[in-house]
This record gives structure tokens, C-alpha cells and sequence, in this order.
């Protein structure tokens, strides 16, 4: 009884610690996927901004004239107001430039409102000329603050405001300085009255700045969004940018660091700044209480938190554990009762079935069971056997259809991602593989000629081929009519070799050979692995891709 007694309490203990151990790595995680999901969630209307601009950047360029600009006599303007000598601006030359500049204008008008007619996040979007360039076209600005469509609004005079003035000028002269599109953080833009986030995009043209175009978010917006987002009973969701300044947070200040809540905080700001891990929580104190959180960045540079008490966090395994101590109490009064008859007979099997079931769960099939007798230790070790049979049956069926080619019976799509995720997750200097990429020519012609049935044939045989060339590497059917071979150890170093061999197998697929169906033609591309130029298998592939269509335009073009 003594024996019973401390089995139960140690494994009640060991039980504890490992249900506290499961629920602080669930926790973390609901944390996490939490932070993460509302990113998603804002991420997605900010990538919907970026995109638009970059689109809307991309065609106003496209349609101004690299002539129009050397006839207004604006070409190498840099948008600083002094780059240009100084003109006539009423004279002849000037005003001819206004005209084309006018109708230029009309025309990104009408693309910016095509692209933004459907942007619910975005509060205005923006097109200003570089004000070297005219004085009397500078653009457009649409707002659509309190109404429910966007409605035109005066442009900014650049000019009359410090490039030091960020509250009035710092979207134009931040995409001056950085020459490419970026988010700018939340600033109080004075022009509209209201806190913004801005993507912006300078447009250049001939090696001219032509101006600056770009898509405001309301501030508010952001906050509408963290602030929806339930956090067990009180936590609660906070902005700040990249150095730890808090641009949202429901108890602090605007502008302050997080580094100046507490000597903890400031601490954890270097570790989350410098050297992040991104698996654990920051855990701190404020305000009498603990306290963790979790972050991430979002895709216009600001980091995300979501925070909670730690008493709210552990609260449901913290009952879950008085409650497995309470049961246990009263089970272990009964058990010493029973025990003392049934361990001999029962435990023995029971612990081989729990270790067999522990294997099952970490994906060992084969498993060893207890002997079957015909008790419930017997009934429920053979339905156990049945179930790990039947697992054993239905797991091999999907491995077989998920990554089986079903036509070529070669790997498919899905296998060859697999491979090259297990390939990239090689340190470079073991990554020592070459691609071969290979495209059946003139499939088409056969399908259309002969139909899907023979095309299907020919696809089938030219598979044939390159497996009997290349017998001991990988062969995958990538694409309809695409294959790519894999070469690594010893075919790696004969793959000079090897496609002499192909070469040969080829040949002799040919020989005697009656019907374009049953005619093996292959472009071929190869390419070796180079940690230089390669960052993964894909950059590999795509160096291959370029060699075979090379080979195959060569094969068209000495086509009869």
C-alpha cells in the first residue's frame, strides 16, 4: 500500500508539472497566434495601400513623356526647388509644357481613381508634382474624411514649408531623401486635421523627379483594429514603432519608451530589438501585477503587442491542476483498496499498451503489444492492434497519393517542394546538388493532333526515359509537360556522364519509332548549385528553367 501510495502521489506530481509545462506552451502560443492573426488582419489593408500605390506609381510613370520633359526644359530636376536654373515661367515654352502637364494630370486622375475606387482603408490618395517642374500644375489631392466618397481637395504648396517640416511636407521630402516607396510611421499631418500612416512613392522619369505619389491610412483605423481584439478578461493591445516609442497604448502616453515604464522593460526593449525570440513571452511587471506579452512586426514597420496578466493567462490550468488534485485525492483512497488485487494482473499489460501508444503518437507504427487474452486488457489491446493496422493502411494510402505523380508514377509537385524545403534547410556549404530541368517539345501539337490520350503516352515515355537515364536520383513531374531531376553524391559528380547517358537513352526510346506520339524530344537545362549567386533551390531552378528554354527555342529553330 505504502508502494501505491507514493506512485500515485509521484505521478500525480509529475502530472502537475507537466500539465503546467503543456498549458505555459499552449499559452505562448494563444499569445502568439493571437498577436500574429490581428497583424494578418492589419497587414492585409496595409499591403492593400502599398499595393495600390505602387500600381497607381508604376502607370502615372508610364504615362509621362520623356520628350514632353526635355521640351519643358525640366529634364534632371530634383524636386528641391533650386536644381533648375531659372526659366520664364509665363513664357511660351513654359505654358506648352502646362497644357501637356494638365492633360498628364487628367489621365493619373482617372488611374488613381480607378485603383483606389474599391481601397476601403485608405483616407485620401495623392499625386504632387515636383514644383520645379510647373507652378500653376501641381497636382491632385482626393479625402473622403467624414463623407462617403472621395472628394477633391487643395494641394500642399511644397514650397512655402521648411523640408524640416514633417507635419505639412514630410511625405514629400521623405520620398525625396529615400527614393523609393516606404511607410512612413504615424504623424499628425496638419493639412487634413487628422494622425495618418502614408505610403508613398516618388515617380522618377528620365533621370527627373517628377513628384510624389501615395495613400494616407487614418491612425484611427489602426487603433479600431487592436482595439477589437479580446485578451482573456483585461489584457489589452499597443502600438510602437521600431525604437520602442509607443504610438498607441490604452494606459500610457503617446511618445513615451518602453523603456521608461520600468527597469524590466528596459532590459527586455534591448533583447526584443536586438536579438528577438520570437517562441517565448516578455514577461514584466506593471502597475503591482505580472504581466506577458507577445509582439510582431507589422508590414509598415510599427510592432504589434498583445498583453495579459499572468494570473488571467495561467488561470485555467491553475483549476485544472486543483481539480486533478482533488480527484486524485479520492481516487487514491479507492485505489488503495482495489490495487493490492488487480496491479499483478492488470499493470503489466497496461504499461506495455500505454508505452505502445506513446510510440503510435510520436508516428511509430510498429509497435509491440502485450499478449491478447481474453479479458478487457485483451479486448482493448486488440482493438488497439487493429486501429495501429488500420492507421498503418490508410497513412501509407495518403503519402502514396499526395506525393505520387498518378500519369508518370514518378514524385509530384508536392513531393519536389518537400525535397527542396529539406534542401534548404542544409547549412550552404553542404548544399552540394545540381537541377536538371526538362520540357517535352511539341506536346501540344501531338494533343491537338492526336488528342490527350496520346499526349498522355508521349509524356509517359519521355518519364520513362529520363528515369532509365538518371536511375538513382529523384525525378519529379513538376508542371504538365515539365520534369526536374535532382543530382547530388555520386551522380552529382558524373553528371557530365550521366547526360551522355541521357543522350543514348533518348536514341534508343527513338529507334524505330513510327508515330509522333511515341518520339521523345526533350529540351534539357542544367544548373549547379552556387552559394554565391543561390540563396535556396528555387534560385537553382530558375537558373536551369533559363538554360532548357534556351535549348528549346535552339530546338525550334532547327526545327524542319
Amino acid at each position: 500500500m505504502a508502494i501505491i501510495i507514493v506512485c500515485v502521489v509521484s505521478i500525480g506530481a509529475m502530472s502537475i508539472l507537466s500539465i503546467q509545462r503543456t498549458a505555459q506552451r499552449a499559452s505562448t502560443q494563444h499569445m502568439n497566434e493571437l498577436c500574429v492573426a490581428k497583424a494578418s488582419e492589419i497587414n492585409g489593408f496595409l499591403d492593400e495601400i502599398r499595393q495600390d500605390v505602387e500600381i497607381a506609381a508604376h502607370h502615372v510613370t508610364d504615362a509621362v513623356s520623356a520628350v514632353a520633359l526635355v521640351e519643358g526644359g525640366v529634364v534632371g530636376a530634383e524636386g528641391t526647388g533650386e536644381s533648375l536654373p531659372p526659366r520664364d515661367w509665363d513664357g511660351e515654352q513654359q505654358r506648352a509644357f502646362d497644357a501637356y502637364l494638365s492633360d498628364y494630370i487628367a489621365e493619373c486622375r482617372a488611374i488613381f481613381h480607378s485603383i483606389s475606387y474599391n481601397t476601403s482603408s485608405a483616407m485620401t490618395y495623392f499625386y504632387r508634382l515636383n514644383p520645379e517642374i510647373s507652378r500653376d500644375v501641381t497636382g491632385f489631392l482626393f479625402t473622403r474624411q467624414g463623407v462617403a466618397d472621395f472628394q477633391e481637395a487643395e494641394t500642399t504648396d511644397v514650397l512655402a514649408y521648411s523640408p524640416e517640416d514633417t507635419r505639412h511636407v514630410g511625405w514629400y521630402y521623405q520620398a525625396l531623401d529615400r527614393g523609393r516607396p516606404t511607410w512612413l510611421p504615424p504623424y499628425l499631418n496638419v493639412n487634413l486635421g487628422d494622425t495618418v500612416t502614408t505610403f508613398i512613392a516618388p515617380v522618377y522619369k528620365a533621370g527627373t523627379f517628377v513628384g510624389v505619389a501615395g495613400m494616407d491610412v487614418s491612425y484611427h483605423l489602426l487603433v479600431e483594429e487592436i482595439q477589437n481584439l479580446d485578451i482573456y478578461d483585461t489584457g489589452y493591445a499597443f502600438l510602437t514603432d521600431e525604437f520602442g516609442k509607443i504610438i498607441y497604448h490604452p494606459y500610457l502616453s503617446t511618445g513615451a519608451l518602453l523603456s521608461e515604464v520600468n527597469n524590466e522593460l528596459r532590459a527586455e526593449t534591448t533583447r526584443l530589438y536586438m536579438n528577438r525570440d520570437s517562441d517565448s513571452l516578455v514577461e514584466y511587471s506593471y502597475q503591482g501585477g505580472r504581466k506577458r506579452a507577445a509582439w510582431t512586426t507589422l508590414n509598415n514597420g510599427l510592432r504589434l503587442f498583445v498583453t495579459a496578466p499572468v494570473q488571467e493567462i495561467e488561470a485555467e490550468w491553475r483549476v485544472l491542476i486543483q481539480q486533478i488534485m482533488l480527484v486524485g485525492a479520492l481516487l487514491l483512497g479507492f485505489s488503495v483498496v482495489i490495487d493490492a488485487a488487480v496491479t499483478r494482473r492488470v499493470t503489466g499489460p497496461l504499461k506495455r499498451l500505454t508505452l505502445a501508444s506513446e510510440q503510435l503518437s510520436a508516428g511509430n507504427y510498429d509497435v509491440d503489444l502485450p499478449e491478447i487474452g481474453r479479458d478487457e486488457v485483451g479486448i482493448l489491446t486488440q482493438s488497439f492492434k487493429q486501429l495501429t493496422e488500420h492507421l498503418k493502411v490508410y497513412i501509407s494510402d495518403l503519402n502514396s497519393k499526395a506525393y505520387k505523380d498518378a500519369l508518370t508514377s514518378v514524385k509530384n509537385k508536392a513531393a519536389f517542394e518537400l525535397y527542396s524545403g529539406q534542401l534548404d534547410d542544409l547549412p550552404p556549404e553542404e548544399r552540394r546538388y545540381a537541377v536538371m530541368m526538362f520540357d517535352c517539345n511539341d506536346l501540344k501539337t501531338i494533343n491537338d493532333r492526336y488528342g490527350h490520350q496520346k499526349g498522355d503516352v508521349y509524356l509517359q515515355r519521355a518519364c520513362r526515359v529520363i528515369c532509365k537515364a538518371f536511375p538513382h536520383s529523384p525525378v519529379f513531374r513538376v508542371g504538365g509537360d515539365e520534369f526536374v531531376v535532382i543530382l547530388q553524391n555520386e551522380e552529382f559528380d558524373a553528371r557530365e556522364a550521366l547526360l551522355e547517358r541521357f543522350q543514348g537513352r533518348v536514341d534508343e526510346a527513338n529507334a524505330g519509332v513510327e508515330n509522333d506520339w511515341e518520339h521523345t524530344s526533350l529540351a534539357l537545362g542544367m544548373a549547379v548549385y552556387d552559394p554565391a549567386a543561390d540563396r535556396c533551390l528555387a534560385d537553382t531552378l530558375k537558373r536551369a528553367d533559363a538554360t532548357m528554354y534556351r535549348d528549346k527555342k535552339h530546338w525550334k529553330d532547327n526545327a524542319v
